[in-house]
């Protein structure tokens, strides 16, 4: 995660940034990927979730609800849903 409240998605073998999601207004304290790698989901400290196109780093959703930090999320196995 990161201190800004982006998502950066960064190729591995040349470390160029592929894209970056931005939207979060607080540290993005973590990410999970789809299991298709075509989505990427982070919680933050500002209680959201967001909800990613890795490819183009659009926000898909943000989902809020949550009154403190957002420490974990799990993609469920069909990729439908994200629990937080």
């Amino acid at each position: 995660g990161s201190d800004d409240g982006t998502v950066g998605v960064w190729e591995a073998s040349s470390g160029n940034l592929i894209s970056c999601c931005e939207g979060h207004e607080g540290s993005v304290m973590i990410v999970a990927w789809s299991r298709d790698g075509r989505m990427i989901a982070s919680g933050s400290d500002d209680g959201t979730v967001g909800v990613w196109e890795a490819s183009s780093g659009n926000l898909i959703s943000c989902c809020e609800g949550h009154e403190g930090s957002v420490m974990i999320v799990a993609w469920s196995r069909d990729g439908r849903m994200i629990a937080s």
